[in-house]
């Protein structure tokens, strides 16, 4: 499995701590202990390592485990949720070659970017089932419990990366209007247990590595791990190079050099970095009204070209067979919470368009089947066999 660099040299460090100290999230380097401390979210630096303790395996061993799962697991979920979902032998074979095909995606992009496909592909088609069946019983009480836990976990792999997936199901719910305010809230409240657990066992173990740091390696330093923002949004103004007066390039380096010409000594990714480049984008935009919405467009226009070639049919099935708002909206306000990752970033990178493109290609199977539903087009196999065997 792809992992960037540094992602896998902070991992190897942080196993040899753990190794060492019994404590996640302090690294070791061969000579010197030291607090951890990345630019990204602290979930794979607190499982991967305890994964490869556990297993007694290597720190790439239980790399490769663990991003596997997060491929293969919810693909399985998310085909029984079809299967679940839909009784016809066609429906059911566009909708397990979609899944397939999202694994595919998501298992040549790799990284941490995974968690953008797990949550769409675990989760919609069970939320879909549950709105279809209009069920309010112990299974949707399981479904939202398990909601809740899957999406905190995997905002603790990449940040705000199953978020879009709750607007959906509550778009989905609350269109559908098929449960009382009171049923709504329990259902809530069910969601809200299960994001608990990720949320108590991540801060534990960060507020484990505080304190171990503070106790026995003099360190003062309570830099929380957190996903930078800011130093994205800013170098992914490097997307055009026309009234680019500035000479953006999306590159990490750019960003660090431009924070160090305004104030050499701050701490690369720190809080006070990003305030620093927040304030820089602002500026931007600002003095520069015209290349952000040039660069804006651009950027829209290339998540357009996304929709056309992994929605297609499914996009004309949509115009020809309009679906209910209840199950139209859902959709589209899933795609546009993913777009805002690449449109921020940099849409030409394809992990970050991963979410947006796993959540066009359910678009386009839920379209189609929609499609064949009102069409009466979906015959069973014995008709199949009957008429071309």
């Amino acid at each position: 499995m792809y992992l960037m660099q540094a992602r896998l040299e902070n991992l190897k460090m942080m196993f040899y701590g753990l190794q060492k100290t019994g404590i996640p999230l302090i690294a070791y380097d061969s000579q010197n202990l030291f607090p951890a401390w990345t630019q990204d979210d602290i979930g794979i630096y607190v499982i991967i390592p305890k994964l490869a303790l556990l297993l007694n395996c290597s720190i790439e061993s239980a790399i490769n485990i663990f991003f596997l799962s997060l491929i293969i697991i919810p693909g399985i979920i998310g085909i029984l949720g079809f299967l679940h979902l839909y009784t016809n032998w066609l429906q059911r074979t566009i909708a397990g070659i979609a899944i397939l095909f999202c694994m595919r995606q998501a298992y040549f992009i790799g990284d941490v970017y995974c968690a953008y496909y797990a949550g769409i592909c675990a989760l919609v088609p069970w939320a879909l089932y549950f709105a279809k069946k209009e069920l309010y019983n112990k299974p949707l009480f399981i479904f939202n419990f398990c909601s809740g836990f899957f999406i905190k976990l995997l905002s603790f792999i990449r940040a705000y990366s199953g978020f879009g997936v709750l607007l959906f199901t509550i778009t989905l719910f609350l269109g559908k209007n098929i449960f009382s305010k009171k049923q709504l809230i329990t259902l809530f409240l069910f969601f809200l247990a299960g994001s608990t657990i990720p949320e108590l066992y991540f801060s534990n173990a960060y507020n484990q590595s505080i304190a171990y740091a503070q106790s026995n390696l003099c360190t003062k330093n309570t830099d929380k791990n957190m996903h930078i923002l800011w130093h994205t949004i800013y170098i992914g103004f490097g997307l055009l190079k026309w009234q680019n007066t500035n000479k953006i390039s999306y590159n990490d380096t750019f960003g660090i050099k431009k924070v160090h010409q305004i104030k050499p000594d701050v701490k690369v990714y720190s809080t006070e970095y990003e305030n620093i480049l927040k304030n820089e984008v602002i500026n931007l935009i600002k003095n520069h009204w015209n290349f952000f919405i040039f660069t804006l467009f651009a950027k829209i226009g290339i998540l357009l070209f996304y929709l056309l070639k992994y929605a297609n049919i499914g996009l004309l099935t949509a115009f020809l067979y309009r679906k209910p708002l209840f199950l139209e909206l859902p959709f589209w306000v899933g795609m546009s919470f993913y777009a805002l990752f690449p449109l921020l970033g940099m849409p030409t990178h394809i992990e970050y368009v991963l979410g947006f493109i796993t959540f066009v290609i359910f678009y386009a199977v839920i379209s189609i089947n929609y499609g064949l539903e009102i069409t009466e087009l979906n015959f069973s196999f014995a008709q199949f066999r009957k008429r071309y065997l």
